[in-house]
């Protein structure tokens, strides 16, 4: 079997310690991160945690997909999201695999249009821009990615409640989606508003149930999926108090985060994202972990050219910017069988301009 040397980003991919997630946020909650376990990230709307989402998932399916070769990956990492959300997702992770910063495309088109859709085509273009193939192999990894780990959460509208839990839900899901829960490397569940909104919808039960039903899900999560998987589960979820006004300073240093403390007994580790600041970073705050965790006042910093950090002073982050860098390549091998795929895909769409934008894929035997 000949072997093909694609270029993908190279820091942050090869520094990935386990497949858990991302292996900064395994530091934080005591390195010692273990299958089965369920973390939580609770974020506001706006913060970020989408794009953090998919920053763990695609971590986890390379990683998992690394581990794997020669052989095919027969264990996936599945990020799930809606169908209003998908594309935004898809634009996150090709812009994250490509090594861009998405805020950098923003500010490189005068007239960048509003539509996800829309903005993907945009990254895609930019993306092409830099040189000779490498890039474009980094659109056929992200794209298999996507194609592997994406599970996209049908309508529930004529779904009879009485059969399912917002859990039961999707776990039902997952086991479409992936078959047996131990082909289930990894599992990130971004928003679970949708699940508890579609039960809330379909039941008629008031708002007011929301805390109950959110604590039935991560139960529900932990004993349906985490531990028969024996796989991490990450759960997005959004807080609504009035902290969704709060800076990143003050969020990450408040002492109540009652919202939080509701949760955390039900999860392994609890993490509370704070916004993104003006140089695309975002904050994250420890407040529970496994391991006899003791809460740090430190900030974790995530760059989306993949420096990643934790820092001591929180305060002092905030008020200074840090330049952008970028990381090297490093090789990936790949089988003929995935070649043959990639080729193809290039003579469908190479005429749309959309996956592919130049006329060659450079590889080297």
């Amino acid at each position: 079997m000949a072997n093909h040397n694609f270029k993908l980003p190279g820091n942050r991919l090869e520094n990935v310690l386990n497949p858990t997630g991302l292996s900064i946020l395994d530091a934080v909650n005591g390195g010692n991160s273990q299958a089965g376990e369920l973390y939580g990230i609770h974020s506001f709307t706006g913060g970020g945690a989408t794009t953090l989402s998919c920053m763990i998932a695609a971590e986890g399916a390379v990683a998992e997909w690394k581990a794997a070769y020669p052989q095919s990956c027969k264990r996936r990492w599945c990020i799930v999201v809606t169908e209003q959300s998908k594309t935004e997702v898809m634009m996150y992770v090709y812009s994250y695999l490509a090594g861009v910063d998405f805020d950098e495309v923003q500010n490189s088109h005068k007239n960048i249009p509003a539509m996800p859709s829309e903005k993907l085509s945009h990254i895609l273009d930019y993306v092409a821009q830099f040189g000779p193939g490498d890039e474009l192999s980094r659109c056929v990894l992200a794209k298999t990615i996507l194609d592997h780990c994406l599970v996209v959460v049908e309508d529930q509208s004529s779904s009879n409640s009485s059969l399912w839990s917002p859990a039961t839900l999707l776990s039902d899901i997952i086991s479409k989606a992936v078959g047996p829960l131990s082909d289930l490397a990894g599992l990130v569940v971004d928003g679970t508003g949708y699940f508890i909104d579609e039960y809330l919808k379909i039941t008629k039960e008031p708002d007011k149930a929301r805390p109950r039903l959110y604590r039935e899900f991560l139960s529900g999560c932990r004993k349906m999926i985490a531990e028969p998987s024996s796989c991490p589960v990450w759960i997005n979820h959004r807080l609504r108090s009035a902290l969704a006004k709060s800076s990143p300073s003050e969020l990450l240093t408040h002492k109540d985060l009652s919202e939080c403390s509701r949760f955390s007994q039900y999860l392994d580790a609890c993490f509370v994202l704070g916004n993104k600041d003006i140089n695309g970073r975002f904050y994250l705050r420890c407040t529970k972990g496994p391991y006899d965790f003791t809460p740090a006042p430190s900030v974790v910093e995530f760059s989306p050219d993949g420096v990643r950090k934790i820092i001591e002073n929180h305060d002092a982050i905030i008020e200074s910017p840090s330049p952008k860098t970028w990381v090297s390549d490093s090789p990936v091998n790949i089988d003929d069988q995935t070649l043959k795929e990639i080729k193809q895909l290039k003579a469908e769409h190479v005429a749309k301009k959309f996956w592919f934008i130049k006329d060659e894929i450079h590889l080297s035997e």
